[in-house]
C-alpha cells in the first residue's frame, strides 16, 4: 500500500512536471512550460530571442486586456506582475515596469494544490490587465511573471510582443513605474513555501486575490520600497493579513516633521522642539521665580554672581526670550497608530495633525496617525 502510494505520487509529480503553466493570452513567444533555470541563465523570458513569427498584440492603452493561461500544475496559486520593457529583444540590462501586480490567487485562487493533469487545458480563472494611458504608445516586451505558492521555489515567466496604441503619454511616466520583481534565481532573493509571496513594490494597480497568508521576500531583495501613494484596487480590510488594503498620501502633513514620512517613529523625534527630554530643561530665564523672589537678591553671596543678575531682561520677559530658543520648550507628542501583517517600515501612511503654539514657551502637538501594512522592502 505504502509503494502504491509512493508511485501514485510520482505519477502525479512527473504529471505535473509536463503540465506546468503557460500564458496562453496575449499570445506570446515559443516557451515550454518550466520555471526559469535556478540560476537565472535564461532570464529574461527563458532565454527566447525575438521570435518575427509572432505577432505584435495590439492593446488600446487604457482598454482592459485579457490574461489567460493553459496547464494544470497551478501550485496552489501564488503572486504575479505583468510588467513592460521598451526592449523588444529583451537581455538581462532590460528595463521592466511594473503595470499591474497580482498578490495571491494567481494563476489560480481557492485551489489547494494543482489542478487535474492537462497540460493543454485552459486554467479555469481569468484575469485581465490594462497598458496605462500616460506611457506613450508604441511596441514593447510584455512580461508575464508568476511566484508559485507551494512546491519548489522558482520563478515563471512568459513574455509577448505587444503594440500599445493611443495617444499621449510620456516617458517619464513610463520611468516612474515600480521594477518588475524577480526572485528564486540567483540573485540572492526568495519567496516563502506556503504563503503569497508581498511583493515590495507593487505599484499602483494591485488585485489581491489571495484569501491566505501574505510573505514578504527573503534574503537580499533589490526592489525598491513602495511609494506610499500606492493603493490596493480592491477594497478590503487594512486590518486583516488576507486582506491587507492600503491606502497612502504623500501629502502628509505630518512630513514637515520628518525626512521620512512613512516612519512614524523618526517624525515624531525628527526636529528638536519635539524632544520631550529637552523641553524638560528649561533655560534659567525661563524661570521669573528666580527673580521674583526679594528674598534671594537679599542674599549678597547669590548677586555675587553676575551671570545670574546680569540680565535682567531676559529674566523679566521670560516669554519674550522664549521664540530664540524654541527648541527648549515643553511639549508631547501624540499618536495613535494600527499596524498588521508582515511589514517593516514600507507601509504606506495617512496623517493628519495640527501644531498649536503659545507665547509662554508651551508647543504641543495633537495629530492621529494610521498605518496599515502589507509588505516588506
Amino acid at each position: 500500500m505504502h509503494a502504491v502510494s509512493i508511485i501514485s505520487a510520482l505519477g502525479l509529480a512527473a504529471a505535473s512536471a509536463n503540465a506546468h503553466i503557460i500564458m496562453s493570452t496575449p499570445k506570446g513567444w515559443t516557451v515550454n512550460s518550466s520555471p526559469l533555470a535556478a540560476d537565472g541563465s535564461d532570464f529574461p523570458c527563458k532565454g527566447v530571442s525575438y521570435d518575427s513569427s509572432v505577432s505584435a498584440n495590439e492593446m488600446q492603452k487604457g482598454d482592459s486586456q485579457p490574461l489567460n493561461f493553459i496547464g494544470s500544475a497551478v501550485h496552489g496559486g501564488g503572486s504575479c506582475q505583468i510588467s513592460l520593457t521598451t526592449d523588444l529583444n529583451p537581455t538581462k540590462d532590460s528595463k521592466w515596469k511594473v503595470i499591474k501586480s497580482f498578490v495571491g490567487g494567481c494563476p489560480a485562487h481557492g485551489v489547494d494544490g494543482n489542478l487535474p493533469a492537462d497540460p493543454t487545458a485552459k486554467v479555469p480563472f481569468d484575469f485581465d490587465f490594462k497598458i496605462p494611458e500616460d506611457i506613450p504608445a508604441g511596441k514593447y516586451t510584455l512580461a508575464w511573471t508568476w511566484f508559485n505558492k507551494i512546491g519548489n521555489r522558482e520563478m515563471y515567466m512568459n513574455c509577448a510582443p505587444i503594440n500599445a496604441v493611443g495617444s499621449g503619454g510620456s516617458s517619464s511616466s513610463f520611468d516612474a513605474l515600480p521594477d518588475m520583481f524577480t526572485a528564486n534565481i540567483g540573485n540572492g532573493c526568495g519567496t516563502s513555501e506556503g504563503a503569497d509571496v508581498a511583493f515590495p513594490n507593487p505599484g499602483t494597480v494591485v488585485e489581491k486575490l489571495g484569501t491566505g497568508a501574505t510573505a514578504p521576500p527573503t534574503g537580499s531583495c533589490a526592489a525598491s520600497k513602495r511609494s506610499v501613494a500606492d493603493t490596493y484596487t480592491e477594497a478590503s480590510d487594512p486590518d486583516t493579513d488576507s486582506e491587507g488594503s492600503y491606502e497612502g498620501s504623500s501629502n502628509s502633513t505630518e512630513s514637515a516633521q520628518s525626512t521620512e514620512s512613512a516612519q512614524s517613529t523618526e517624525s515624531a523625534q525628527s526636529t528638536e522642539s519635539a524632544k520631550p527630554t529637552e523641553s524638560a530643561k528649561p533655560t534659567e530665564s525661563a524661570h521669573p521665580t528666580e527673580s521674583a523672589h526679594p528674598t534671594e537678591s537679599a542674599h549678597p553671596t547669590e548677586s555675587a554672581h553676575p551671570t545670574e543678575s546680569a540680565h535682567p531682561t531676559e529674566s523679566a520677559h521670560p516669554t519674550e526670550s522664549q521664540p530664540a530658543q524654541p527648541q527648549e520648550t515643553e511639549g508631547s507628542y501624540e499618536s495613535a497608530s494600527n499596524s498588521t501583517g508582515s511589514c517593516n517600515g514600507t507601509a504606506s501612511y495617512n496623517s493628519t495633525g495640527s501644531y498649536n503654539s503659545t507665547r509662554s514657551g508651551h508647543k504641543r502637538w495633537g495629530g492621529k496617525a494610521r498605518i496599515g501594512a502589507k509588505f516588506l522592502a
